[in-house]
């Protein structure tokens, strides 16, 4: 279980990728949180997160994503709103990360779920 903190920082971080699908760094937690702390602050916790499985670093510039467990914890712990028909729904509907990667791989130019072969942009 995460302390407040971190539960509402991972609870900004959802909610901001939701809304733009772009990785969320600590200045945008800062601003779409109640917390009264640092930037420096949020991106330790975000580090925390990161090592315990909740989020993910495309790469060292980027900010975080949420990875199949910070999103189950949100829908499990922060999202109250949700009744139980609804969280069953997104418990099952929810694809797995074969059926995202296959998803995302069709969508780029000369790759196909099926490819052998290495993406163009590796």
């Amino acid at each position: 279980m995460l302390d407040e903190r971190k539960a509402a920082i991972l609870k900004a971080v959802v909610e901001e990728y939701i809304e733009t699908a772009q990785p969320v760094g600590s200045a945008s937690v800062v601003r779409a949180t109640d917390l009264l702390v640092s930037t420096a602050t949020v991106r330790h916790e975000l580090a925390h997160l990161e090592r315990e499985g909740f989020l993910d670093h495309p790469h060292t510039s980027a900010g975080r994503v949420p990875t199949d467990k910070g999103y189950r914890f949100f829908v499990d712990h922060l999202t109250p709103s949700l009744g139980d028909s609804q969280r069953h729904t997104v418990r099952t509907s929810s694809p797995g990360p074969t059926a995202r990667s296959s998803r995302c791989c069709t969508t780029r130019p000369g790759c196909s779920p099926t490819s052998p072969t290495t993406p163009p942009w590796s």
